[in-house]
């Protein structure tokens, strides 16, 4: 089953975990490190695996993040440009996500452009909003103006989604 990788600092895991509940109700398949790594196994060459395997890769910027000095949200970062750079120019596979009003780190990702230049979506401004931003782009597969054929389950819990929240 397809996946979504989720990197993030520790100080987020709350709101990482508020995330993955609300992906996990549409039956999608998130991948975390603390959960999806067995016992005994190298770390470092699971992250970088189910990075390279992901549908998705879903970057949680926050204020947190912004002011460590050392993380190793970055090793993942740099994993995923670096995958990012061997994908097709036109699809959306690395998602930044901002749980707070902060910056978007100005890291290059190739072609003159950095990360800041991809959209991103807001989460705490309108968390339900910012879910259903989410859940378009990974419904979204090589034709941007299709959508996809997902779980019939998705669908249904994504339309009474949209259904409880209108007025």
């Amino acid at each position: 089953m397809e996946h979504i990788f989720i990197s993030y600092v520790r100080e987020n895991q709350e709101n990482v975990d508020r995330l993955c509940s609300a992906l996990g109700s549409y039956s999608l398949k998130v991948w975390l490190d603390r959960e999806d790594i067995l016992p005994g196994r190298r770390w470092f060459t699971a992250i970088r695996h189910a990075i390279q395997q992901g549908a998705y890769f879903l970057a949680c910027f926050s204020k947190e993040y912004s002011t460590r000095q050392r993380t190793y949200m970055n090793a993942e970062l740099a994993l995923a440009i670096d995958e990012l750079r061997k994908r097709p120019y036109e699809t959306s596979w690395f998602i930044p996500v901002r749980l707070a009003d902060c910056i978007i780190p100005d890291r290059e990702i190739g072609g003159g452009e950095s990360l800041a230049d991809l959209q991103w979506v807001d989460l705490f401004q309108d968390w339900d909003a910012g879910i259903r931003k989410i859940l378009q782009c990974v419904t979204l597969r090589r034709d941007p103006f299709r959508i996809s054929n997902p779980p019939i389950g998705v669908i249904c819990r994504f339309m009474a989604y949209i259904a409880l929240k209108q007025p």
